[in-house]
């Protein structure tokens, strides 16, 4: 059997050699160039007919989802017999799904953009990194099959090496994350909490009531934009007595002075985000990086391979 090509967009050429070295896969060859104007030259290089091709890449802006469908486009266009999109982020997918009167919920549409692509002969698949990401399944139109590789390994390996046997308390910031936090509380065996913003201020609220006064808190954080919320958690916290408060984060997107506002004065002990966004190689000497390659190819060759695997496969481990 041939390996499929794997071709990587110009931002996450970082994350190509982690795919390359723990997969059966070969390397696409792209020729990419920013023209006057700052449009954008693609080539692929040699050919792709009849080939399973892989295509890595992040939708973390308009450009690079435009750079991700005119590559996907073309790779289909040119032959490729099956077409696999392998997100580590995608923006806009921890977005409030409601409706109200007038709101473009942008998910949809690049969802659906996505699903317009012309389709391999084999099938388009996609597949995301995420903790809650089930909701974008129905998204996904036109036969395109969308899949999930969970954050929960990543997350449940960082709060075990930041508490190294030690009994913590996993907190949010987010209501949109109760359920995955509770989920995650009861895999490691620890308290979980919430500590939330309301008309009453920012509260801590813990499942046995006792607070965190003495007590090591995780607060965990799908994705870190502007660091604001998490900032005041971690305050919050330690006024509240906490020994220790870090931050696990599955994306982290740093922008403006996102990091500089997290470690002022100490507010937290460690910060642990994965290396799904392009923005974190930027921040490892203040951060600690976490490569999530592994996962994703994991599930890249369960989705290529199935019969390889474990038989019936889930869309979202």
């Amino acid at each position: 059997m041939r390996r499929p090509l794997l071709f990587t967009t110009e931002a996450y050429q970082y994350m190509a050699a982690e795919l390359l070295a723990n997969n059966d896969l070969a390397a696409g060859a792209l020729d990419c160039a920013t023209l006057p104007g700052n449009e954008r030259y693609l080539r692929i290089k040699g050919s792709v007919a009849g080939e399973d091709v892989v295509l890595l890449g992040g939708a973390f802006d308009p450009a690079s989802t435009l750079e991700i469908y005119n590559l996907a486009w073309a790779l289909v266009i040119q032959g490729a017999a099956r077409l696999t999109l392998v997100m580590p982020y995608f923006a806009y997918a921890t977005m409030d799904t409601q409706e109200p009167s007038g709101e473009v919920v942008a998910i949809r549409a690049q969802c659906q953009m996505l699903s317009n692509l012309p389709k391999a002969p084999g099938g388009n698949d996609i597949i995301l990194f995420h903790s809650h990401a089930r909701s974008l399944d129905n998204y996904f139109t036109n036969g395109t099959r969308a899949y999930v590789a969970s954050c929960t390994p990543f997350v449940v390996t960082a709060a075990r090496a930041l508490a190294a046997g030690r009994p913590f308390v996993l907190a949010t910031t987010d209501a949109g994350n109760l359920q995955f936090v509770h989920e995650l509380a009861g895999q490691l065996r620890v308290e979980p909490a919430a500590v939330l913003s309301g008309a009453a201020g920012t509260q801590i609220l813990t499942a046995e009531g006792g607070g965190v006064q003495g007590k090591l808190v995780i607060i965990y954080h799908d994705r870190i934009r502007t660091g604001v919320s998490l900032a005041k958690a971690a305050r919050v916290c330690r006024r509240s007595g906490a020994s220790e408060v870090h931050a696990i984060c599955t994306h982290g997107i740093f922008a403006g002075r996102a990091l500089e506002l997290l470690k002022v004065a100490g507010r937290f002990d460690q910060i642990v985000v994965s290396n799904s966004h392009p923005h974190t190689q930027q921040v490892k000497p203040h951060a600690a990086v976490v490569e999530v390659g592994a996962l994703l190819g994991k599930k890249l060759m369960a989705v290529l391979r199935p019969q390889q695997g474990r038989g019936i496969m889930s869309s979202h481990d």
